[in-house]
């Protein structure tokens, strides 16, 4: 089901049109992605049993915000790939919205994700307020347990009245949703931290006695920075794929 829902050359009505659809769709044919009985599932594993041990619940909370932010090349793209792997790997859907517009599917692919069973939606990079136009829309579907939300390189603060539109939207869309929604960005808005249920900080980690890294992999230390679950500050070390999954 690969396919790029929202195109940058479209007029802004259009793609928001078009989104909705899509997400209309995905809605009528895959209603089981609620679970049984419509109940939603109140964790998703992470795909790292170690990170999965570290937080409350066991992994990523559905129908909350989780976030992961750090510097350039702390395994953030690699640990939201895991997560989306897993899940793919299982015949479940994922969504991916990709900010930055750099995302490659043939190196994802090669990295374990089931590209037919991603939506991949692609807004202007110029307007990072779009990304948060098209997660409030599937968020509304509910037939994804995971929705990743790359605002890498961007912060949604600084697009102004556009932003402070949405991020309302957004608020009361989380929790409304059975999605886990999890955002990954260098340096992620205030207002979307105070948002989240739980926010991991990523760092890359050449310590020698952590041992090396699987092939093509790197060693990450994860911190809870945040946590409305309890468990604040505990860290754990661990072997991600390498975030080589764009074009960059």
């Amino acid at each position: 089901m690969y396919c790029s829902a929202w195109m940058s050359s479209d007029p802004p009505a259009s793609r928001r049109r078009r989104l909705a659809e899509a997400a209309s769709a995905l809605k009528r044919r895959f209603p089981s992605a609620l679970g049984a009985g419509g109940d939603p599932l109140p964790m998703e594993s992470t795909g790292v049993p170690a990170l999965d041990r570290m937080l409350p619940g066991g992994g990523f909370p559905r129908g909350r915000l989780s976030v992961l932010y750090g510097p350039p090349s702390s395994g953030r793209a690699g640990l939201t790939l895991s997560a989306a792997a897993r899940l793919t790997q299982g015949g479940r859907l994922v969504g991916w919205i990709d900010g930055p517009g750099d995302f490659h599917p043939p190196s994802a692919a090669s990295a374990g994700l089931d590209i037919s069973r991603v939506l991949l939606v692609r807004p202007p990079p110029s307007e990072p307020a779009e990304a948060l136009h098209a997660a409030v829309l599937l968020l509304r579907t509910s037939a994804l347990p995971l929705l990743v939300l790359d605002i890498t390189g961007d912060d949604p603060g600084r697009s102004g009245r556009r932003y402070q539109g949405v991020f309302p939207r957004l608020r009361r869309s989380v929790p409304s949703s059975s999605v886990c929604l999890v955002l990954s960005g260098a340096k992620p808005p205030e207002d979307l931290l105070r948002l989240a249920t739980i926010a991991i900080r990523l760092e890359r980690d050449s310590r020698k006695h952590l041992g090396a890294a699987s092939p093509g992999g790197i060693n990450v230390t994860a911190t809870l920075a945040r946590s409305r679950l309890g468990g604040e500050r505990q860290r754990c070390n661990m072997s991600l794929p390498s975030s080589r999954v764009s074009v960059r």
